[in-house]
């Protein structure tokens, strides 16, 4: 198991992730464009429904998440 507080444990890896936090699909497309043309992967913290996830599933450039303010869904608390 990794680390990232052990040095002789940790890679030289970069790991992106970023949230969609309600944002609406105009910045979606920007942000999907800025994805293909750099050609980075990442992962995407999702929070509602929108045309591009089907998109972001299908081309596979990001892998989607729960956005964690939803954890208490998944772990059955507070509702």
């Amino acid at each position: 198991m990794k680390y990232l507080s052990d040095e002789k444990k940790r890679d030289k890896s970069i790991y992106l992730t970023f949230d969609m936090d309600w944002v609406i699909d105009e910045v979606l497309e920007d942000f999907y464009n800025l994805i293909i043309e750099t050609g980075v992967t990442g992962l995407l913290n999702v929070t509602h429904d929108t045309k591009w996830l089907k998109r972001f599933r299908d081309d596979k450039i990001l892998e989607l998440g729960i956005h964690p303010n939803y954890n208490f869904l998944l772990n059955n608390v507070g509702g």
